[in-house]
């Protein structure tokens, strides 16, 4: 009976040792927050298909208003892949003044749809590194905060050079990021509402 178990036992470590450490990960990677249809390596994959193929994985993304016009975020496997391809297809793009009062040097992240709610900006070569310790509403006389922007962001109007989200805080690229690009105004809640918790404005 004894040998039995033991048996058992090793039978599941070993199937243990087998799994992917990315599968494993207690930290959430951008796939894992995916909440709409994104393309990649010539496909389009709806959240759920996303999630089940590339579960863990890091991914990086670009997401501006010619991948909401197309219905999908644009995925790739490297950060070069994701620079490269945000080169391409927003660098020519005609540069045009987002719905609200636009400031070259400056991304503003607002915490509803639609470039509304709440608002806090980040200018160039700037990060808000820890989106906990910004206070987005306050408590009596300002004495405390209520609610923090972790996790609050679900729109942005970009400066000249874009900006970074990072569902970890302290720009950890260890789940990916997604890049919006400059000069837009980007319904990021769309694809990934309310999982920032840190933001680079280059």
């Amino acid at each position: 009976m004894k040998l039995r178990t033991l048996a058992a036992g090793l039978t599941a470590a070993a199937a243990l040792a087998a799994v992917p450490a990315s599968a494993m990960a207690a930290d959430p990677s951008m796939v894992d927050s995916l909440t709409g249809p994104a393309h990649i390596d010539g496909h389009i994959y709806s959240a759920a298909q996303m999630k089940h193929r590339y579960a863990g994985q890091k991914l990086f993304f670009v997401l501006g208003s010619r991948e909401e016009g197309l219905g999908a975020v644009a995925a790739f496997h490297t950060s070069a892949e994701a620079k490269a391809y945000a080169r391409r297809h927003h660098e020519m793009l005609p540069r045009h003044a987002a719905r609200a009062a636009y400031n070259a040097g400056q991304t503003v992240f607002y915490s509803d749809a639609f470039l509304e709610g709440n608002a806090i900006a980040a200018n160039n070569n700037s990060a808000l590194g820890n989106l906990a310790g910004n206070c987005m509403v306050e408590g009596f006389l300002n004495l405390y905060c209520i609610t923090s922007w972790d996790n609050q962001i679900s729109s942005a109007k970009t400066g000249s050079d874009g900006a970074y989200l990072y569902n970890m805080p302290y720009l950890n690229t260890s789940g990916g990021y997604v890049y919006i690009p400059g000069t837009d105004s980007v319904e990021v809640w769309r694809y990934f509402n309310d999982v920032a918790s840190s933001v680079w404005v280059p």
